[in-house]
């Protein structure tokens, strides 16, 4: 099955989506946008996409959407939820039907809360904050809401764009950020022909358009006498329709869950588990220093350069997620070190905000990219921390696992390690 994400993959990138490889995965090479967005529609996730206006973030999220959800691009096109300062909830969740207001309050769903396939937000940050709020409950828990009545059932993905910041935007509001498991920063590509107008690529796009399928699934969704279960059982033969064609490439929803069963089936290295859990308990020991304090505090540790707080939890488990994804698409028997350190940058960049310090060699902000920044700060714990304690880790997690932690105390007792004052902290508590 990684043989046939890599297919889409490469179908995406000679037709919808033109760029330079910029990340290794295995023995393969690939986008890192695309190898992503694939992931997070297969996992169920959220992911936010961020760069200049016209570099295809939206085109690639619709392309995507069809392949894993067999379904034509004219219907994903015309659910799209586009981003503009008088956006209302009307439009994005649903409206009263006034024809029935003398009868019963009756609500008509918009084709994005019922379509069964990821939910695309373009143009996020031109959303106003107040209603951003309205996004919440719905890129969380996948349930739309409006007044009393809802569409609640099965989750779907959520992808959102983002243009950089300039004076018709907004900011993305910290709780609807923290929301989205994953970020990719999309660069303008360089010595790149005008490929996406060929004749290959012209005709592989072709492969996904059906106007005439694509208005009967909308009909279908859009019908007001039908309850929503009984539209995602009677859309079941149209997707299957739709995906006869092009099976190579196009997944069926049990060949979609069968890969999620099996990406979540990997086991992490115990060296990469002890990398993954050491790298956000040594962050929540800083995070536990209030912001004013910790900018004068431990200026030697490296994450007393980050300036917000947020979940742990929900970041390591979106960690979790896709270092798994990533080591089954490089074919890894078990999630490696090298898998958690590709994806943590991706899975934090849009959560961390860097505090400005004199410029040196610590400076995260002053990178060329947010990203960039972000990446050093995790190399920097790697090789700074991780590896240099590694002894000292690899004790802690065995004492965890154990049950038996005296001997981990005893051993390293006086060490002004981070993580060995919070486990001492914590055991001397039991």
């Amino acid at each position: 099955m990684p043989k046939k994400i890599w297919k889409i993959h490469d179908y995406i990138s000679q037709s919808f989506y033109i760029n330079h490889p910029n990340l290794k995965a295995g023995q393969k090479y690939g986008i890192d946008l695309i190898i992503f967005i694939i992931g997070n529609g297969i996992l169920n996730k959220n992911m936010l996409i961020t760069g200049n206006y016209g570099l295809g973030k939206t085109t690639t999220a619709q392309a995507v959407s069809s392949l894993l959800f067999s379904l034509p691009l004219e219907v994903i096109r015309e659910s799209v939820i586009y981003g503009h300062p008088h956006l209302t909830e009307e439009k994005i969740v649903g409206r009263l039907d006034f024809s029935r207001l003398n009868l019963e309050e009756k609500v008509i769903f918009s084709l994005t809360s019922q379509i069964p396939s990821i939910k695309i937000i373009d143009e996020i940050n031109r959303i106003p904050e107040g209603t951003q709020n309205m996004l919440l409950n719905s890129v969380e828990s996948g349930d739309f809401i409006y007044l009393n009545d809802s569409i609640s059932g099965e989750k779907y993905p959520f992808v959102a764009t983002a243009n950089y910041k300039d004076e018709g935007n907004n900011d993305i509001m910290p709780p609807l950020l923290d929301r989205f498991d994953i970020s990719i920063e999309v660069i303008y590509p360089i010595f790149i022909t005008e490929a996406l107008g060929n004749s290959i690529a012209i005709t592989n796009k072709k492969r996904l358009s059906n106007r005439e399928l694509s208005a009967r699934i909308k009909n279908l969704l859009l019908n007001k006498d039908k309850l929503y279960s009984k539209k995602i059982e009677g859309i079941k033969h149209l997707k299957e329709e739709f995906s006869q064609k092009n099976r190579e490439i196009i997944f069926n929803d049990d060949e979609r869950e069968e890969i999620k069963s099996r990406i979540l089936s990997l086991e992490f290295s115990e060296d990469a588990n002890n990398l993954l859990h050491s790298f956000f308990d040594y962050l929540n020991s800083v995070l536990q220093i209030k912001g004013s304090q910790r900018s004068n505090h431990n200026q030697d540790q490296l994450f007393s350069k980050i300036t917000n707080n947020y979940s742990v939890r929900s970041i390591l488990n979106s960690a979790i997620f896709f270092s798994k994804y990533f080591s089954f698409i490089s074919e890894e028997d078990k999630v490696s070190t090298k898998s958690v350190l590709t994806v943590l940058p991706y899975i934090l960049s849009h959560r961390t905000t860097f505090r400005e310090t004199p410029s040196s060699e610590d400076d995260y902000s002053s990178n060329s990219s947010h990203f960039t920044g972000v990446k050093k700060l995790v190399n920097d714990y790697y090789n700074k921390i991780f590896i240099k304690h590694i002894d000292l880790i690899r004790d802690l997690y065995l004492s965890i696992k154990s049950g038996d932690p005296i001997k981990f105390i005893e051993k390293y007792e006086g060490s002004d390690h981070p993580l060995y004052k919070r486990a001492e902290k914590i055991f001397n508590g039991l």
